[in-house]
């Protein structure tokens, strides 16, 4: 009857339907973790975290979207400020891991949204008495150099944590925005991570591993064919001292009466 649907045709459409259901949320999973191009950092479209060997931001270089060029131009921007003799510890080391943000692999495939608005709080509370400046290019809050001509203590410039980071040039995540944040700790390696950070077998081990009963089987055959050398050399050698020293009598009849004959030749002639 036209319309109706048997028991295993319902089956089968119910089969259909999860696998469908099941490809798109993988989908979407795995495009989740692609990196995406945030700000300064420009990756490749369809690129996957992975290890990079970082000159700055090396807390990241197990498992990041950015690459060497990315983490040099983040050093570069922040550097002279952290090397400033006037910059307490605190406020150096925090504002280090802001300028590594990007590099932090959640907040590069998108997983994390802006900053944690406790973690822009702490900044300005360590940072409160420290010197700061307006960047002359970006126009962007950022601790004073040892060559900052006009500078001011950071409670001056910026009123809390959030109003920090935004003249920073950040993005503050509050805490009802129901997605994760940056607060600058290193997160656990992501799955794609993870797979390449396995250890692989050692191929020549196991090449050496699989040959080791050849190897010694051309030892034992090399050792004897070594000794079966050295036997057929002394062998050799032995015959023809014993041929040197032969004397007449043990020549064969022809050969010894022709040697009899030559020396009865010398006599006569001498």
């Amino acid at each position: 009857m036209t319309g109706s649907c048997t028991p295993g045709c319902l089956q089968k459409i119910a089969i259909l339907t999860l696998i469908c259901t099941s490809s798109r949320i993988s989908a979407e999973k795995n495009d989740r973790l692609h990196c995406k191009s945030q700000g300064p950092l420009k990756v490749q479209e369809g690129k996957f975290p992975s290890s990079v060997r970082l000159p700055f931001c090396q807390q990241y270089s197990n498992c990041t979207c950015c690459e060497r060029r990315h983490a040099q131009a983040f050093g570069l921007k922040t550097q002279s400020s952290l090397d400033a003799g006037s910059l307490s510890e605190g406020c150096k080391e925090m504002t280090a891991k802001l300028a590594c943000r990007l590099c932090d692999p959640e907040v590069g495939v998108g997983l994390k949204g802006g900053v944690c608005e406790e973690t822009c709080d702490a900044w300005h509370e360590l940072c409160r008495d420290d010197f700061f400046e307006y960047h002359s290019l970006s126009k962007e809050l950022m601790p004073c150099s040892d060559n900052s001509l006009v500078c001011s203590q950071l409670r001056e410039l910026a009123a809390d944590g959030a109003d920090l980071c935004r003249k920073a040039g950040l993005r503050v995540s509050g805490s009802g925005s129901g997605k994760k944040c940056f607060d600058g700790s290193v997160p656990d390696l992501l799955e794609t991570c993870k797979a390449k950070a396995k250890p692989r077998p050692d191929r020549w081990k196991a090449i050496m591993s699989k040959a080791q009963p050849l190897l010694l089987l051309l030892m034992v055959l090399a050792v004897c064919g070594g000794i079966l050398a050295l036997f057929f050399s002394a062998h050799n050698m032995q015959s023809t001292a014993l041929e040197r020293t032969q004397q007449p009598a043990d020549l064969p009849p022809a050969r010894a009466a022709g040697i009899a004959a030559i020396e009865r030749h010398n006599r006569k002639q001498s």
